[in-house]
C-alpha cells in the first residue's frame, strides 16, 4: 500500500512539473509574440496582434491548468498530513 501511495505522489509531482513547464513555455511564446507585434510594420501589425492574443489565451489556459494542479497537490498533501 505504501508503494502505491508513493507512486501516486510521484505521479502528482510529475504532473505539477509538467504543468509548470507548459505554463513557462507559454510565457516565453507570449513574450516572443508581444515582441513580434511591437516590432511589426504596418502590413503585419494586425496579424502579429492576432498571434499575440492567441499566445495570451494559451498562457492563461496554461496558468489555469498549473493552478488546478497545484490545488490537487495541496489537497493530497493535506489529506496525507491529516492521516498522520
Amino acid at each position: 500500500m505504501v508503494g502505491l501511495a508513493f507512486s501516486a505522489q510521484e505521479h502528482l509531482g510529475d504532473q505539477l512539473l509538467i504543468a509548470y513547464f507548459d505554463w513557462y513555455e507559454a510565457c516565453l511564446r507570449l513574450k516572443e509574440s508581444y515582441r513580434a507585434w511591437t516590432r511589426a510594420g504596418a502590413g503585419k501589425a494586425s496579424y502579429e496582434f492576432g498571434q499575440c492574443i492567441a499566445a495570451l489565451d494559451a498562457e492563461e489556459s496554461a496558468a489555469d491548468e498549473y493552478a488546478r494542479t497545484v490545488l490537487r497537490v495541496d489537497r493530497r498533501r493535506a489529506r496525507t498530513t491529516a492521516r498522520r
